[in-house]
């Protein structure tokens, strides 16, 4: 398990001397974390407290399924940040095998949501002043031009700036009835 996506600091001390003995007890000695056996004695008999350090180096010896079968729950995972989904993406758009896998995971977790959003678009001023753009090209008038866009703003208004096929389908009903 990597150490680095852990919460460490939530964890109990009772909770980390269990994963150290479950350690131990696959048969890693105590150099193979890198601390002496006197040193690891006196964890096991609580006399010092697990260090975060020593934690780290006993999660590397464990699995996910490990530490829920020790301690009964899942590990208290740290929070991702931007610049998490930053590396992310980049590694994706550099390595073809971690992309898939990331695709993969996306339409598992989230696959529904990314659809609905897909589905919609966010009008901005900008779409706005090329629509402007459009209809002067076309010869309107700068009157039928201005209707134009009140007219659409406050339609726009109505749906929050967000088009999406169902709201502009009831729309086109309402017209239409």
């Amino acid at each position: 398990m990597d150490p680095s996506l852990v919460n460490i600091s939530l964890i109990p001390q009772d909770v980390r001397r269990r994963l150290l003995e479950y350690v131990l007890a696959k048969g890693v000695r105590p150099s193979d974390l890198g601390y002496d056996r006197t040193y690891i004695y006196r964890v096991r008999k609580g006399l010092r407290p697990v260090t975060d350090e020593l934690l780290r180096a006993v999660l590397k010896y464990l699995t996910v399924d490990e530490y829920v079968e020790v301690v009964g729950e899942k590990p208290p995972v740290e929070e991702a940040t931007v610049n998490d989904i930053i590396k992310v993406i980049s590694k994706a758009l550099r390595d073809p095998e971690f992309r898939k896998i990331l695709i993969t995971y996306l339409e598992r977790y989230l696959g529904d949501y990314i659809r609905a959003c897909s589905s919609t678009y966010t009008v901005s001023e900008e779409d706005i002043e090329y629509f402007v753009k459009v209809l002067r090209s076309e010869g309107r008038s700068e009157k039928t031009i201005r209707e134009h866009l009140r007219y659409l703003r406050r339609a726009l208004s109505d749906l929050d700036f967000t088009l999406s096929p169902e709201p502009v389908e009831d729309g086109f009903n309402l017209l239409e009835g």
